[in-house]
């Protein structure tokens, strides 16, 4: 026994006799009293869950008018079979029950009326109290369209400046705010905060961030006052009031996440990333010079990796002239020697008389000495033959280093190094919009 049930009961019972209508709804039929039931003229049955339901329904409709003589099967039947949506509509003064099936409706409620709708809306020559009534009938349909609109508490309105020396400006509703982002790349050693203004068109369904225009904070510069004599276009009621700015800050911290990324250009060849607000051209010449010194430093490695080798060849080299010029002394000497022991045994053997077997004797030990001297010169072309193959192996290794360089600086030309772009996300947790403000443009 509910407080409500008494006089619901008496309404049932006795509200048609002044012309009165009433109408019970509920998802739950038990919750309703068998007398409330019997008193109803029309029924509205949808789809039931329980047997429970579809047995207080049943026994409730059969008892009165509205049953109109239909039986417990045919109801049962009915009721089992209903759809999504679709309904039994019984009426006393019908002679057989109905089914029908709804259809989607959609509403979008957009809140109050402004005063500027207010005042379009209202008939000609009616003026509410207080306003002051306009000379004709054209001016004020011009000034129902050129009012400023009044927006509610807690929206902050902002005026963009006109160009100098406007005057009369007509402004149209944007949606302005500073959004900051904080941009992080372990690899790139970037760690960024940027703040970007975005002033956005402001429509029914709210600022469309795509279509912002975006500037470096602070942002443009904004008056709290319009300009002298200025006009106005109607602002969409969403914008008059703050309730959907949270919504929309996080419209554009969204907008912002997916769609703007901070490019920056890269050399994966060097593991190597520009700074923010560097250009292409500036990381060029950083790329350049780093690709200098790597070259250089190289280099000087490669040449030191060779100095050991060529240090060993070039004292090989001096050994073996060093030795050619010693066979050659030795061939001279030898030469010498030999000439004046030759000469000496044949003067010795045309003018020695008695001693002409002993000139004999020494004539040929200075024949052995000239093939001795032969065999001094072959050791002076062995000599030169290796100080010839040495030099030969200094050559060929300093051919193989001077082409190790140019490999290098083949490989470390600025020219040829690819120069990509890196686009880094901003962090989603660290985005923030600050400062939204309802902004006329003139």
């Amino acid at each position: 026994m509910p407080p409500s049930k008494t006089p619901l009961l008496t309404l049932m019972k006795q509200a048609r006799a002044f012309g009165l209508g009433v109408v019970l709804a509920t998802q739950n039929p038990v919750d309703l009293d068998y007398k409330g039931l019997g008193n109803a003229g029309t029924w509205f049955i949808g789809r039931l869950q329980t047997e429970r339901d579809k047995n207080r329904v049943i026994e409730g409709l059969l008892g009165t008018e509205a049953a109109g003589g239909m039986d417990r099967s045919s109801l049962e039947a009915l009721m089992s079979n209903l759809s999504q949506r679709t309904f039994l509509m019984r009426n006393v003064h019908d002679d057989a029950p109905v089914l029908f099936r709804t259809r989607w409706a959609m509403s979008y409620l957009r809140g109050p009326l402004t005063l500027a709708e207010i005042q379009r809306v209202t008939p000609r020559g009616r003026i509410a109290a207080g306003e002051k009534p306009a000379a004709s009938a054209a001016a004020s349909e011009g000034a129902a369209a050129s009012v400023r609109p009044v927006v509610q508490h807690g929206v902050t309105e902002r005026f963009l400046a006109a160009a100098p020396g406007e005057q009369g400006s007509h402004y149209r509703p944007h949606i302005g705010a500073l959004l900051r982002a904080h941009y992080v790349d372990a690899k790139a050693g970037l760690d960024l905060w940027q703040a970007t203004y975005y002033l956005a068109p402001v429509t029914t369904g709210g600022p469309d961030w795509a279509e912002a225009e975006a500037t470096p904070g602070p942002g443009p510069t904004l008056a709290d006052q319009p300009a002298a004599g200025a006009t106005f276009d109607d602002a969409p009621a969403a914008a008059l009031t703050a309730r959907d700015h949270k919504r929309w800050a996080g419209a554009l911290e969204d907008h912002v996440y997916r769609n703007v990324a901070l490019e920056l250009p890269s050399c994966p060849a060097l593991k190597l990333t520009a700074t923010a607000g560097m250009s292409e051209g500036e990381f060029r010449s950083r790329v350049a010079l780093v690709l200098r010194e790597r070259r250089d430093a190289a280099v000087d490695a490669l040449r030191k990796k060779y100095q050991g080798k060529l240090s060993a060849l070039e004292d090989r080299e001096r050994r073996a002239l060093q030795k050619v010029e010693k066979e050659k002394a030795q061939v001279s000497d030898k030469t010498l020697s030999t000439a004046l022991s030759v000469g000496g045994s044949l003067l010795g053997a045309l003018f020695g008389g008695g001693r002409r077997g002993s000139a004999i004797s020494k004539a040929s030990s200075a024949a052995r000495g000239v093939s001795r001297v032969g065999k001094e010169r072959a050791d002076v072309a062995h000599a030169e033959a290796d100080a010839a193959a040495v030099r030969e192996q200094i050559e060929a290794l300093n051919a193989e280093l001077e082409a190790e360089v140019a490999r290098l600086e083949s490989q470390l030309d600025p020219g040829t190094v690819a120069i990509e772009t890196v686009a880094v996300k901003p962090r989603k947790a660290d985005l923030a919009v600050e400062d939204m403000a309802l902004v006329w443009v003139p």
